[in-house]
């Protein structure tokens, strides 16, 4: 029993040591990640005011087109019935869908697979447009 005992406290203390050993070195470690992250911190502090200037007015300049700037004309307006129309047909596949069980990434993806245009013709389609077309349309 004696033995027993010894051999518990022997293992209590090594666990004792290497729970030391460890808080040191995660303490090392948090320090490091401290230093790392004030060395990026000065190093983006470090540009100079030339430097500052030279983005600002880079960011200024707005390209210059030579090419005649024309007026539009009411001949390229969209017809909005078949704006209405493919809302429409949209609505119904996501719907369709729905009822299915499909997910909304899912439609997302079927939607895109098909190569059918999101309702303002730019993008993809995401998730978050089919859930709010769901919505609106329950």
């Amino acid at each position: 029993m004696k033995d027993l005992k010894k051999d518990l406290q022997f293992i209590f203390e090594e666990l004792g040591m290497l729970a030391k050993k460890t808080e040191e070195l995660l303490n090392k470690v948090v320090d490091a990640e401290k230093k790392d992250a004030e060395k990026k911190g000065t190093e983006k502090k470090a540009k100079t005011k030339s430097e500052k200037t030279r983005q600002k007015k880079s960011k200024s300049k707005k390209p210059v087109s030579k090419k005649p700037v024309s007026k539009k004309t009411d001949s390229k307006k969209p017809d909005s019935k078949k704006t209405e129309f493919d809302r429409n047909e949209i609505v119904k596949i996501i719907m369709d869908k729905k009822k299915e069980g499909a997910s909304f990434e899912t439609i997302a993806q079927y939607l895109e697979t098909q190569k059918i245009p999101t309702l303002s013709g730019k993008g993809q389609w995401r998730k978050q447009s089919v859930h709010k077309l769901y919505q609106q349309n329950k």
